[in-house]
């Protein structure tokens, strides 16, 4: 049994065509020319210490290349057939990418399992593993902790992660969020597909670019994605500067669809404003009082045509002065229906002179 201490050295680590790495080769047995095993040395411990790696991972087209700095790491053998490590290391980014982890490889299974925490990691950088979701990931922080296993070229992963200021680009419309998270992940290598799910609680976030919506901010609450889309049942935010509960379903990250189910209890003159202003809606008065409104909107994005828009307002006790009337319609109470095209109120109750 032999024990090796390196220090700073430079190590090559590639993931081949193939979703193999070159180092496995390492510890696949040998022969000589003559059939017998070849002389060799067992090695027990391995000690690495200021080492550099230079990662590339030749699944991808072009390939991705990394460089791992100031890596400390300990290998040692476990009975009965398998490599077990600790390691320290960073990656050069601003700010710095700091990594820590400990893990084994399982020599005859070819399985490595290892648990990773990275702070300060930047989603941008490594945009070519998520590039074809159709989404980018602009700016933005990530901690998260992975509970990881690799085996015949796929990778599983369970992920808690926060970050912060995270900027998520699709088309024009753009998602600036805050939020803690809880995922798995299984990518394959062979044919770069990625496959997740988890649900996440947003403590701030902003949607812009819906056009007809406009800039949706001020978001809390909790979420649940996957490949198909994201959904939630509550949700808090600012919709047209109103506040609002609204529950969503984004659906088809490659031909999204958006379903929207908002309730507020709003004012009347602010709700004339943005008739006015989203569905060029022009009614000859003014209106005052309180109202509980609850609105659905379904449309495509990007936005191509008009949005499927419909609704109703509870009133409550307003007021109705009317351009071409002396008096004014008091206590106006009931149901008022709404869509793109019909407005209507089938049971209102009012007070004229």
């Amino acid at each position: 049994f032999s024990f090796i201490s390196l220090k700073c050295p430079e190590i090559f680590l590639q993931i081949r065509k193939d979703a193999t790495f070159n180092l496995q080769d390492l510890f696949a047995p040998k022969t000589s020319r003559s059939g017998k095993p070849p002389f060799s040395i067992l090695v027990s411990k391995v000690k690495l210490s200021g080492a550099s790696i230079h990662f590339q991972d030749d699944t991808l087209s072009p390939p991705f290349n990394k460089i791992i700095e100031n890596l400390n790491l300990n290998l040692y053998l476990s009975a009965p057939a398998s490599v077990k490590f600790k390691l320290k290391a960073e990656i050069p980014s601003q700010p710095l990418i700091n990594i820590e982890g400990s893990g084994e490889f399982k020599i005859l299974q070819q399985q490595i399992r290892a648990k990773v925490s990275l702070q300060n990691f930047p989603p941008r950088e490594f945009l070519a593993y998520y590039q074809n979701l159709g989404i980018d990931i602009t700016g933005g922080l990530i901690n998260c902790f992975l509970d990881l296993e690799f085996k015949k070229g796929i990778l599983n992963a369970n992920l808690s992660v926060q970050n912060k200021n995270l900027n998520i680009v699709r088309d024009n419309i753009k998602a600036l969020l805050d939020s803690d998270i809880g995922a798995n992940l299984q990518y394959n290598l062979q044919d770069k597909q990625l496959k997740f799910s988890g649900k996440g609680a947003i403590n701030n976030a902003v949607i812009q670019g819906l056009e007809f919506v406009g800039e949706i901010n001020g978001i809390k609450g909790a979420v649940s994605f996957d490949n198909s889309g994201v959904s939630s049942d509550k949700l808090s935010a600012n919709v047209f500067g109103m506040p609002v509960e609204a529950k969503i379903n984004l659906s088809d990250f490659n031909n999204p669809s958006l379903n929207m189910d908002i309730a507020s209890t709003l004012s009347l003159s602010n709700l004339q404003g943005i008739i006015k202003d989203k569905f060029k809606l022009v009614f000859p008065g003014n209106i005052k009082g309180e109202a509980n409104l609850s609105l659905n909107i379904k449309t495509k994005i990007p936005l191509v045509q008009t949005p499927q828009v419909n609704g109703y307002l509870d009133i409550l006790n307003a007021i109705l002065k009317l351009e071409k009337f002396a008096s004014p319609i008091e206590n106006i109470n009931g149901r008022v229906e709404f869509s793109q095209e019909l407005l209507k109120w089938p049971k209102l109750n009012f007070k004229y002179l």
